[in-house]
């Protein structure tokens, strides 16, 4: 009998949770509702310095469920504009990081395989495109995803060296070369 409750149980969680987006109309992703964040580090103790990409644009991002939505989707991070809260660290990375990469205006990408619980982005920057894991979560109405990117990955010492070298005072000479990420999104809500 207990199994036969649990597994009851277990069914209701998952139709619950298979059923969270989907209804008569599919999800469209909201451009307005897209977050990217990111967090860089500094110093030996590995200060977090954390900032927002505010211009994100994406095509694409339809489907039965916010999971199916996230397929394909294809997306431009204009790296030119930046808030961390300080404007003279914020024209510093435009300039002095994105500046020195080759094409360094723009972050392009594309998610090439969604999970339940992971997608798989494939990032072009500095003219090198890799591929790099997010791990999903459903909160509420809105999907999240973080990873790490790793500067090396993309040939980008060079523009690391030179951050480094313009914040050295502020950063101890220590500017390191991963950078967590996170991206949060929804579907648009239903007009009344």
């Amino acid at each position: 009998m207990t199994r036969k409750i649990v597994l009851f149980g277990l069914m209701i969680e998952s139709l619950a949770l298979s059923s969270a987006f989907a209804s008569s109309k599919e999800c469209q992703l909201d451009q307005k509702s897209l977050k990217v964040k990111w967090t860089a580090f500094k110093t030996a103790r590995r200060i977090g310095v954390s900032g927002i990409f505010p211009n994100v644009s994406f095509s694409g991002g339809k489907g039965k469920t916010i999971h199916d939505a996230l397929k394909d989707v294809s997306f431009v991070i204009n790296t030119q504009h930046i808030e961390t809260g300080d404007k003279i660290r914020d024209g510093k990375i435009a300039t002095i990081f994105f500046g020195s990469m080759e094409n360094g205006k723009k972050i392009l990408g594309k998610i090439d395989r969604v999970g339940r619980s992971y997608a798989q982005v494939s990032l072009k920057m500095n003219d090198v495109q890799r591929t790099i894991p997010l791990r999903l979560a459903l909160q509420g109405k809105k999907l999240t995803g973080s990873g790490f990117v790793d500067i090396f990955d993309f040939v980008a010492e060079e523009s690391l060296k030179k951050i480094n070298q313009a914040c050295y005072a502020l950063h101890e000479g220590k500017t390191w070369n991963t950078v967590e990420v996170q991206m949060e999104v929804a579907c648009e809500p239903e007009k009344k």
